[in-house]
């Protein structure tokens, strides 16, 4: 019965959703920014390939794709999570993710310089990972550590939660231990980095609020 009544609040859900996008594509003419297109169908094409458009399709869209098309439903849990994408769009309702976005946009290019580092980062400790655990026989949660690092992609992962600060594996080489511990200690940078870029441009966002209403 749990099942069928999820099912059933889902599809009320996407249907309401569904009622929503249909919506928000038939008034887009009407917006501000798309009133000088007076082609009516451009408009609203226009205006589903935008940002908060597309959000809200990739929401929905999972949900006739696994009944529509049946290869797809194996798929089904994975297109789920796009739903999640939804979440985004809360601006629309909440200022503080209106001043989220902008403080990301205020240090995008430095919070990028991190993302390139973080993901060289974390690419070369899997290598070294792959090296040191990949002929590691040792079983930790009943499963060979050298199954868990038998190539790079099946690295990727485990490095990424390791990463993470999250340490589920402990039977590494020596090798392998003495390279833990220095992404231990690049962790603490891959976190901290980017949080102190968003700290500094929110106080600058605040700082000039403030300047702002002062002058006025």
């Amino acid at each position: 019965y749990m099942e069928e009544g999820f099912f059933v609040a889902e599809t009320l859900l996407v249907v309401f959703f569904t009622a929503e996008y249909v919506a928000r594509v038939t008034a887009s003419p009407e917006k501000p920014q798309w009133r000088y297109i007076k082609n009516v169908p451009l408009a609203r094409a226009k205006y589903m390939f935008t940002f908060h458009a597309l959000v809200d399709l990739s929401s929905i869209a999972p949900w006739y794709l696994a009944r529509f098309l049946p290869q797809v439903d194996r798929y089904d849990e994975m297109f789920r999570l796009l739903r999640i994408l939804r979440l985004l769009t809360l601006e629309r309702h909440l200022p503080g993710m209106s001043l989220f976005r902008h403080v990301v946009k205020r240090g995008s290019s430095d919070l990028a310089v991190a993302a390139l580092v973080a993901g060289v980062t974390w690419l070369m400790f899997t290598g070294l990972l792959y090296l040191t655990e990949r002929s590691n026989t040792t079983v930790d949660a009943d499963l060979p550590m050298s199954q868990r690092f038998s190539n790079f992609p099946s690295s990727l992962s485990y490095t990424l939660i390791l990463l993470s600060g999250d340490y589920p594996l402990v039977q590494f080489t020596s090798a392998g231990r003495f390279v833990n511990f220095f992404m231990i200690i690049c962790a603490q940078g891959i976190v901290g980095i980017p949080t102190a870029i968003t700290i500094t441009a929110f106080r600058a966002l605040v700082r000039e609020a403030s300047l702002a209403r002062t002058q006025s």
